[in-house]
């Protein structure tokens, strides 16, 4: 009786940690495309794991996205002080007509996105947020203000964040 109930015991443990992994949240995040703005459709997930963050393959992820996505998941991780016992999959939806994803500016946007699946809490869908981050949680300026923040206009969105060193970027 008494290896009987260390079985349940456990078995609970164990699907209680599996329900700790189990979030999902998506974000719009705003990008250069082509010669205009648009909004790129991320999803963030948690699935059981020891802390590794994975991306799709389509569309293809360049290599400043792919330290971006490092840095943005290691610092929620840091932030939610939360043992690094999820993984965290990142899909970037393949609308607007994307086949490449590359540069640093949606850090904080992933970032934020990766501690709401973490700490398993939504997020606003009324507003859009740009800017870099390195490992230490520091925002940095973005490339192609006005084209992002046109976008993040037409889709209605109520609020537009963008780092301090971009606040008086004009077109």
């Amino acid at each position: 009786m008494k290896t009987l109930l260390v079985i349940v015991l456990s078995l609970l443990v164990i699907s209680s940690s599996f329900a700790a992994c189990d979030s999902e949240v998506n974000q719009l995040v705003p990008a250069v495309v082509g010669d205009s703005g648009g909004l790129v459709p991320v999803t963030v997930k948690t699935i059981p794991g020891i802390g590794n963050s994975y991306v799709t393959v389509y569309p293809q992820v360049g290599i400043m996205t792919q330290d971006s996505i490092t840095q943005a998941v290691n610092y929620a991780y840091r932030l939610s002080n939360k043992p690094r016992d999820c993984d965290i999959l990142i899909s970037f939806s393949s609308s607007p007509s994307v086949s490449l994803v590359d540069g640093p500016s949606a850090g904080v946007a992933l970032a934020t996105a990766s501690y709401a699946a973490i700490m398993n809490k939504p997020i606003r869908h009324d507003t859009i947020i740009t800017g870099t981050i390195d490992l230490s949680g520091r925002v940095g300026p973005v490339g192609g203000l006005y084209e992002k923040a046109k976008s993040a206009a037409q889709r209605g969105a109520k609020y537009f964040i963008t780092p301090n060193e971009n606040f008086y970027e004009t077109r």
